[in-house]
């Protein structure tokens, strides 16, 4: 780790936590929020921008829980260490920016294993979407992939992908992730 990423890590430390891991600091080598917000957001400017700002993405990141850690060298899981991985290759080819964003573009996991980890993780107790996982796979299957990352209407995956990040702050937007889309992720 670099200077500024160890100063960066300390202060989502500070303010946020350790990623859910107690008091003590990650393992070296072990891909962290810090590490993955400081990649993407140095990889992916402009119009390939995943998040607004680095502070938006280590909410989704630590708050969200939204990824598991897996290792740098992860290249298609749903993990922070493929989302790293991606924002590496983003420095020469910017189409990796979207396959290390939130969503992991279909690529850092398919577009259902995002989709049903943030379901079964967001929309809980009377707001659960689904009995289990296989129900929430079965659903997903059918559900349109045609969408673009950060659609927040229409009948696709993507916008229910949208709707279940804000899921993580607000829960009425479980609904919207639904399969009927809740009246907002129709066409």
């Amino acid at each position: 780790m670099n200077t500024t990423r160890n100063l960066t890590w300390l202060a989502a430390l500070a303010a946020l936590g350790a990623c859910g891991v107690g008091d003590a600091p990650p393992a070296a080598g072990t891909p962290t929020c810090a590490d993955y917000c400081g990649d993407v957001m140095a990889a992916c400017g402009g119009g390939e921008a995943q998040y607004a700002s680095e502070a938006e993405c280590l909410a989704y990141c630590d708050d969200t829980g939204a990824f598991g850690v897996g290792a740098t060298d992860d290249a298609d899981t749903n993990t922070i260490g493929c989302r790293i991985f991606h924002a590496g290759a983003a420095a020469d080819d910017a189409t990796h920016c979207i396959h290390a964003g939130p969503t992991g573009g279909g690529v850092c996991g398919t577009w259902c294993d995002n989709y049903c980890d943030m379901a079964l993780r967001h929309c809980t107790g009377e707001g659960a979407l689904y009995a289990d996982r296989a129900a929430c796979e079965t659903a997903c299957a059918a559900f349109a992939t045609d969408g673009a990352q950060g659609d927040a209407g229409g009948d696709t995956v993507q916008c229910r992908l949208f709707h279940l990040g804000a899921a993580a702050g607000d829960a009425t937007h479980c609904a919207h992730a639904a399969p009927d889309g809740g009246g907002v992720c129709v066409d």
